[in-house]
């Protein structure tokens, strides 16, 4: 009776050391997307906010060190800037309001959902 006893813990111990690695193998590819998804959104806020800084006067001293220093940072495939009126019908700034600036960005594998563009108007 011991014996058969022995066999049944075994199975038992070799069940749950299997459930065991598989929830752990779970728990990293999940903490990996995790990671990924935080630092995709830490790139697109970044890039975002500091694109709207700098259309204030503030921040980067210019759209283009921005340009340089995001591409740099992230390791972006493409950025770019320009005022919006370059493709599309401004009705707002025809009335005197100010500039509506365009801001877009690419990112390469395994950030793409970093990617993003950006509008921004002044409010002076």
């Amino acid at each position: 009776m011991r014996f058969s006893t022995l066999i049944v813990v075994t199975i038992f111990l070799g069940l749950i050391s299997v459930s065991v690695h598989d929830a752990m193998t779970c728990i990293k590819t999940l903490g990996s997307r995790v990671e990924n998804t935080r630092d995709c959104y830490a790139a697109k806020s970044f890039i975002a906010e500091s694109f709207k800084n700098t259309c204030e006067g503030k921040g980067f001293e210019s759209l283009e060190q921005w340009q340089l220093c995001c591409r740099a940072m992230f390791k972006l495939e493409y950025i770019a800037w320009c005022p919006a009126e370059n493709f599309m019908i401004d009705e707002a700034a025809e009335r005197g309001a100010p500039k509506l600036m365009y801001g877009k960005w690419i990112a390469g594998a395994p950030f793409e959902a970093s990617s993003g563009e950006v509008f921004y108007r002044s409010q002076n």
